[in-house]
């Protein structure tokens, strides 16, 4: 399970950083497919995110003290609503957390404009601070 969210989380920082390239490429050389590509990673990265969040989540839960932002920021008597805000508590969860509420919020803009027409500054500015904030967990 830990393997899984950790994987998750590589991949992505891998996607965000191809969602960046492709998003800058295709609006200089204005290139669709490029642009569509860069949407379609958005998606994936949501998606990747969630799983990592789901696995830190599910460690809170079942008290697996082996991973070091369960154990400094959790322990068995916390009740389940403390378990669920344990999540931001530490740096590190933290840091995913924002991850993840920014590529919901990416993902909501994506889609309510799909590409072509969603290609913008401030879209191009959210897939420019995603891989900032993936690789800082």
């Amino acid at each position: 399970m830990i393997t899984l969210g950790s994987f998750s989380l590589y991949l992505a920082l891998v996607l965000g950083v191809y969602t960046l390239l492709a998003s800058i490429i295709g609006i200089v050389q204005d290139k669709e497919r490029l642009k569509f590509s860069a949407y379609r990673a958005t998606l994936a990265t949501c998606a990747l995110l969630t799983i990592a969040v789901g696995v830190l989540w599910n460690r809170l839960f079942a008290d697996d003290f082996t991973l070091s932002s369960v154990a400094f920021h959790s322990n068995k008597d916390l009740p389940w609503f403390y378990k669920l805000t344990a999540l931001w508590s530490g740096q590190e969860g933290s840091l995913l957390f924002w991850s993840w509420v920014l590529s919901m919020h990416s993902l909501a803009f994506w889609c309510a404009a799909p590409p072509p027409r969603s290609i913008g500054v401030s879209r191009l500015l959210r897939a420019a601070s995603q891989p900032w904030f993936v690789c800082s967990n």
